[in-house]
């Protein structure tokens, strides 16, 4: 007789497998070896995202609304950097890990980080971009529902206009 041992991680998959789009699981206890071993299990998952603090982990499945809203954001931060004339690089659902506060997130999320002393802390605004706050890009993206995202962005424009 054999014993197997699976790992937290490979249970968590299991798991993620059965997930419908745009539902949401949380764990707790989990440790720092077990989120980079589930990380390096669902590799660039599509339509996952997947945060982990201090022990307790995340994981969203994505929905077609949930990847309009990204879309959109990533439109509403272009138009701003062109008509600010600065260069903006967009890196999608990359993964920012920062093991010794045993903090991780996919890029899919309405903070704004900040490069700060080598290390990315979160900010209330961007640095590059001041006029970015939370507050902004939520007022615009939650006329998503009932405009489509050229409205939005002519919306936005205008909006720009009215700011220093």
């Amino acid at each position: 007789m054999s014993t197997q041992t699976i790992s937290r991680a490979a249970e968590i998959v299991d798991i993620i497998d059965r997930m419908p789009p745009d539902s949401v699981i949380i764990q707790h206890g989990v440790d720092w070896n077990d989120y980079e071993e589930l990380l390096e299990a669902v590799g660039e998952a599509r339509g996952l995202r997947i945060s982990y603090s201090e022990g307790r982990l995340q994981i969203m499945t994505l929905s077609p609304k949930h990847e309009k809203y990204t879309r959109l954001l990533d439109l509403l931060v272009g138009l701003l950097a062109v008509r600010l004339r600065i260069r903006v690089l967009f890196y999608g659902s990359s993964t920012i890990k920062k093991q010794p506060e045993q903090k991780g997130a996919d890029g899919d999320s309405l903070a704004i980080y900040r490069l700060q002393k080598r290390e990315y802390v979160e900010s209330e605004t961007s640095h590059c971009l001041p006029l970015l706050t939370g507050r902004v890009l939520t007022q615009f993206l939650a006329r998503s529902p009932k405009e489509d995202q050229y409205d939005i962005m002519l919306a936005f424009e205008e909006w720009l206009k009215t700011q220093k």
